[in-house]
């Protein structure tokens, strides 16, 4: 797909070179379609427009889908299920496609059915947003030699919003409450168990998961070289961990210095995971894409990585291949990370935004390739906040009354307002059990 002028694999999501047919890094045929109502470049296989949401003449027959793999199989699972997850205070936040069958850790086989309704806990702790579940959110519930894995995708780009679910087989340690966090990147899963161990599954083309080579895994793995840890995120290629001594490790593809390790490139990527210096005690991180954030003690906030669209936060448009502080912010506690936009939470219950904002996802009143804040801006129209999420071009807050707002791309219905229109301002959702 070709955002901002770059041309990026579908399949890997490597930057390809203008002209090219093929992806240099995975082989994959590169297509690009556009709508002909309003002319936005669209993934292959799409059957909407993001932008206007028309539908697409199908110039090219759709991937085809297993019973197993496919969104509307696993929707109908959870619509077969009865699956009513309460609207307790708590937020959850992941990122990337749905997962195919090595993402979830399970065979085609398997059936898609949950034990028991899914538990959202209190969400009081910063949120390592972006693309992971808060770790005081309880997600996974354990029955004998069995686990279920449960989340909501937000998507990145185009993709569709799903439930999924996805039974866990062997691997982790079998915990005696649930695990503290679970992390979705594009094609790679992540856990953090209650010990502080990371285990890792799924694709392994970058060395997203950590174990020392490029070999995908079926089945969860444990991650060697880490500290206890604490919070995990992952990005699109990329991983994060954020260690109880509050210190970030970071691993996978680094072509855009996603890793904050001082260096970019194709061949720069960590097979595991390795430190990142520069950054005063953390205790909250969040992964998209390809670039990264970090919350430190103190309440300030940290970026690098891509800033293609002023992601980072940092006035300009310029790559950073190492952690620097974003200026302009009163003390936060929480942060999330967009397809390429950036929200921060602070400690009075403000929200700001910066990045990109085509499709109005920074609430700011405005949408349009070039209405892009290159530093924090204060989102209007919010009552006090107390938790915040980030998709790829739309943003979510939940108020300290139990209340969600939402704003950006609706071409899907992912705002849940009851229409496709988008919304530039942030928005209350009606309708939601409490």
């Amino acid at each position: 797909m070709r955002e901002g002028g770059r041309v990026y694999c579908s399949r890997c999501g490597a930057v390809a070179r203008a002209g090219a047919k093929f992806c240099s890094r995975c082989g994959a045929a590169l297509r690009v379609r556009a709508c002909l109502r309003c002319g936005a470049v669209v993934r292959a296989g799409a059957r909407f427009c993001s932008r206007c949401g028309s539908q697409l003449e199908q110039a090219e027959p759709f991937p085809a889908e297993s019973a197993a793999d496919s969104p509307q199989r696993l929707l109908d699972s959870v619509a077969e299920a009865e699956l009513a997850p309460s609207a307790s205070e708590g937020s959850v936040s992941s990122v990337g496609s749905v997962s195919p069958e090595s993402q979830a850790g399970v065979s085609s086989a398997t059936p898609v059915v949950p034990v028991s309704e899914p538990r959202v806990a209190s969400a009081a702790s910063p949120m390592g947003a972006g693309a992971s579940v808060s770790p005081s959110v309880a997600t996974p519930v354990g029955v004998g030699r069995r686990r279920w894995v449960w989340g909501v995708v937000l998507g990145v780009g185009f993709l569709v919003v799903a439930i999924v679910l996805a039974r866990v087989l062997g691997g982790v340690p079998e915990p005696d409450r649930p695990l503290p966090a679970v992390a979705a990147g594009k094609t790679h899963s992540l856990v953090l168990t209650e010990s502080g161990e990371v285990y890792a599954w799924g694709d392994n083309d970058d060395g997203q998961l950590g174990l020392g080579d490029r070999e995908e895994r079926l089945t969860p793995t444990k991650v060697e070289g880490l500290p206890k840890v604490k919070a995990i995120a992952a990005g699109g290629v990329h991983s994060l961990a954020l260690t109880e001594s509050g210190e970030v490790y970071a691993w996978g593809d680094n072509d855009d210095g996603e890793l904050g390790l001082g260096e970019m490139g194709d061949w720069k990527v960590r097979l595991t995971p390795t430190k990142v210096e520069g950054l005063p005690k953390v205790k909250a991180i969040a992964a998209r894409g390809g670039y990264s954030l970090a919350l430190t003690e103190s309440g300030e906030v940290y970026a690098w990585g891509n800033n293609a669209f002023g992601q980072l936060g940092l006035g300009d448009w310029k790559v950073r291949l190492t952690p620097t502080k974003v200026e302009g912010l009163p003390k936060v506690k929480a942060i999330a990370a967009g397809g390429a936009h950036s929200l921060a939470l602070t400690e009075s219950g403000e929200v700001y935004a910066w990045g990109w904002n085509r499709e109005g996802q920074l609430g700011l009143g405005e949408m349009g390739d070039w209405k892009v804040r290159l530093t924090p801006t204060k989102v209007e129209g919010l009552p006090k906040v107390k938790a915040i999420a980030a998709g790829g071009g739309h943003s979510l807050a939940l108020t300290e009354s139990g209340e969600v707002y939402a704003w950006g791309n609706n071409a899907i219905g992912q705002l849940g307002l009851g229409d496709r229109e988008e919304r530039l301002t942030p928005t209350k959702v009606t309708d939601l059990r409490r």
